[in-house]
């Protein structure tokens, strides 16, 4: 990406007009998927310190499921635990 991104600006003169994602190291070490674990007779995922990850909750004008496009279940984890 920074290579596409460098040929742009310098070798073909171009302002990008995209969002540039800072993919550097972050601060709060973030988990990656691979720390998470799956408890199958939960249903659900557990996180590193070992809390369960709630099903993401919106409130919608009218019911939908929590259910992507791809058929994926979200999960969210909660600063509040």
């Amino acid at each position: 990406m920074a290579e596409n991104l460098a040929w742009l600006v310098h070798d073909r003169g171009i302002e990008p007009h995209i969002p540039v994602f800072d993919k550097s190291p972050r601060r709060d070490e973030p988990h990656e998927r691979a720390d998470f674990s799956f408890d199958h007779n939960a249903d659900a995922y557990i996180c590193p310190a070992g809390k369960q990850l709630r099903q993401r909750q919106k409130a919608y004008r009218t019911p939908r499921p929590l259910v992507d496009e791809n058929g994926m279940l979200r999960y969210r984890a909660s600063k509040l635990d």
